[in-house]
């Protein structure tokens, strides 16, 4: 696709609002797709790449133009193409669609994608292409259908300033070319069938989670998301439908359930590691608890032992008290203690007399 210089290729920051040849998926499809297209329509023409951005497409039309022109608004995206493309019938300029820097009736062909929906100067680009386009020269451009892209699914790209419906694209067309045809382009995936060795109408089947009746058809592309005229004065070219294939496993599709999937692989992973992480510390507090309920234990062994120690005390002590307990009752039933009865309460009173003698 062009001699292209390696360093400095990629100082082109992405912003969401330019494609970048890096990026993949369906995106990519729907850039090269008609990049492709329009290089093989303006083969041997000179060519003005209108809003070429990177510049990776006025590259690709290069390979098979006479001599190709891209300009854009940004003075980097300019200054990055020049850098990163570099064939002898290539060059860029800095420009808007609105007042595009070249001469009157200077080129055969201008191709515009991805531009018109980006700003409101409609009839002013128009007027600009018809300037710098030689007689019966070739416009080829690109525009995605308001109520497929935006209203159907209520979507809203932040950088689109102003989008046509289908109605509105083709009157836009009408008012500055005699003739005009219209291609549809949407990324899909089923089954391709395709006349060889000859031209041939392209038909569209519904597939069967849209409809009952899978005979279901339209003619051309059903429900195109973008659509890409190419409008003359002159005599309308040759113009092929074509599909741009792209392995399934590479699709958004694929790759956002190949992402979901190693997402979720790699947070069960997480939670499973986290899992391991609270067993280990589960593990450790139980081990700690099995230490303390062993020391637990050898005090509690150790107080029996004290308690029957204890025990052995009290028994023996016990013995002493009931020892005493006989002693004393040997005491009272002796007869020593009933003879000096007497005596005992005689001591008794006089101890009383002599303590009311001291008190008065």
């Amino acid at each position: 696709m062009g001699d292209r210089l390696m360093d400095g290729s990629e100082d082109l920051a992405f912003t969401g609002e330019r494609f970048m040849p890096s990026l993949d998926g369906s995106i990519a499809l729907e850039h090269w797709h008609r990049y492709l297209l329009a290089r093989e329509l303006v083969a041997g023409k000179t060519v003005l790449d209108i809003a070429c951005g990177e510049g990776y497409g006025s590259a690709l039309l290069a390979e098979t133009a006479a001599k190709v022109t891209g300009v854009d608004i940004s003075d980097e995206a300019v200054r990055h193409a020049a850098k990163a493309y570099t064939r002898p019938n290539l060059h860029f300029l800095p420009g808007s669609c609105a007042a595009i820097p070249l001469d009157d009736g200077s080129v055969d062909a201008v191709v515009s994608f991805e531009t018109i929906e980006h700003h409101d100067q409609h009839a002013e680009m128009m007027a600009e292409v018809r300037r710098v386009l030689r007689p019966g020269g070739l416009l080829i451009i690109s525009s995605p259908d308001r109520l497929e892209y935006s209203v159907l699914p209520n979507n809203s790209n932040e950088y689109h300033v102003k989008e046509l419906f289908r109605h509105e694209f083709e009157s836009l067309l009408s008012a500055h070319f005699r003739h005009w045809a219209m291609l549809g382009q949407r990324v899909l995936f089923g089954s391709g069938l395709f006349l060889e060795g000859g031209a041939s109408p392209v038909a569209t089947y519904a597939g069967p989670d849209e409809s009952d009746d899978r005979r279901t058809r339209a003619d051309g592309m059903a429900r195109p998301l973008y659509l890409v005229a190419v409008a003359t004065d002159g005599e309308l070219p040759v113009i092929s439908s074509s599909f741009l294939e792209q392995p399934l496993m590479q699709s958004d599709f694929c790759r956002f359930w190949q992402k979901t999937l190693t997402d979720l692989a790699v947070a069960k992973d997480e939670q499973i590691e986290a899992l391991h992480g609270r067993c280990a510390d589960r593990d450790r507090t139980i081990a700690d608890l099995g230490r303390r309920i062993e020391t637990l234990e050898a005090n509690v062994r150790g107080l029996e032992g004290q308690v029957q120690v204890l025990k052995g005390e009290i028994e023996g002590r016990d013995g002493i008290i009931l020892h005493l307990r006989k002693q004393i009752e040997g005491i009272y039933l002796s007869t020593s203690w009933r003879v000096t009865g007497p005596l005992r309460v005689l001591s008794r009173r006089l101890s009383a007399l002599r303590a009311r003698r001291g008190g008065s």
